[in-house]
């Protein structure tokens, strides 16, 4: 066992030693301890583990294709396919079909890329064999590996519920057929946009402003602004207000605004007035006036009453507020340096 005050004595001991030799015989003489040959023991202990593996695996190797098989060792067969010089391209399909037989289809889909004698369409029936055997989590580790795969095989994996969608939500690509606008609008009319919102860059070119309003109500306006350049055709006002408005989970409705205030334009005075009252949303707008397209007195006093500092900015400012006048600015010390 590692005993922490002991070392840390020897390594006081060491450092205080201003002899360079004494602090060599120091250091031998550790080495003769028990401590070090328990850990040369252990590291014995794993070389001789590791050579009793390869040995065991040697034996392994030296069996029949059919042996490895009906021990339930295909894993083995299917990791060291190349070996097995009996084994062709020719007869892989035969092989991998008495793997499959014998429940030992994930011996197949993991090394995949070595039968190279199977087509997609029994890539497909693998997929099949290994959703329907309730394995879907197991596929989707592998599913990468597969070709041919269409919306049947996806459809059998969103029916799993759990597991299945996430990966197809994911991939989307990898299934031919599968409508994506269809697989998008499932998701938010399930009530469930979590799938959507991981993986909003696949669904870019239905990303509209309906779809940006649902997932605000859905409390997930925060990964609507934080990717804002995938959605099209929005009424920035109108999101930027809906952001403020609806409340999400930890944080209040302006935080996923205030974040993210440099990728909007245009925004009305309504905006900032609403914002200035949020947490951190003082700050934001006092680093993107140019966000607005105008900003009224009533922002101005805001600014303020959060932060004096922000009275030079407003200064320094001033074409960008309507509205402010020379008692306004006197009454704030707007040009107090």
């Amino acid at each position: 066992m590692f005993n922490f005050e002991y070392r840390r004595g020897l390594a006081k001991e060491i450092v205080e030693e201003p002899d360079k030799e004494k602090r060599k015989e120091i250091l031998e003489k550790e080495k003769k301890t028990v401590f070090y040959k328990n850990a040369d023991e252990e590291r014995e202990g794993e070389r001789k583990k590791h050579k009793e593996k390869f040995l065991k695996l040697d034996e392994e190797l030296k069996k029949t294709p059919d042996e490895l098989i009906e021990s339930g060792r295909g894993s083995i067969l299917a990791e060291n396919l190349e070996k097995f010089k009996e084994i062709t391209p020719e007869n892989q399909k035969e092989l991998a079909k008495k793997l499959i037989e014998s429940d030992q289809y994930y011996a197949v889909a993991k090394n995949l890329e070595k039968f190279t004698g199977l087509t997609p369409e029994d890539h497909k029936e693998l997929a099949k064999k290994i959703i329907r055997s309730k394995s879907v989590y197991m596929f989707g580790d592998v599913m990468m590996k597969f070709e041919g795969l269409d919306k049947d095989i996806a459809e059998m994996m969103l029916s799993d519920k759990i597991y299945g969608p996430q990966f197809v939500y994911r991939h989307p690509e990898k299934f031919e057929g599968l409508d994506r606008k269809w697989l998008l609008e499932r998701e938010l009319e399930s009530g469930n946009s979590f799938n959507v919102t991981q993986n909003l860059k696949n669904f870019k070119e239905f990303l509209d402003e309906d779809v940006a309003e649902k997932l605000i109500d859905m409390k997930h306006g925060s990964d609507v602004a934080n990717h804002l350049d995938y959605f099209h055709g929005l009424d920035l006002n109108k999101i930027a207000k809906k952001l403020i408005e609806n409340k999400e989970m930890f944080s209040d409705g302006g935080q996923s605004l205030s974040q993210n205030l440099g990728k909007f334009s245009n925004l009305e005075s309504e905006i900032a007035e609403m914002l200035v009252k949020c947490r951190g949303g003082a700050n934001s707008i006092a680093e993107n006036l140019n966000s607005f397209r105008t900003l009224n007195k009533n922002v101005a006093e805001g600014l303020v009453w959060s932060n004096l500092s922000f009275r030079k900015v407003i200064y320094q400012n001033l074409d960008k507020f309507e509205g402010i006048d020379q008692n306004f600015i006197e009454m704030y010390g707007l040009d107090i340096e």
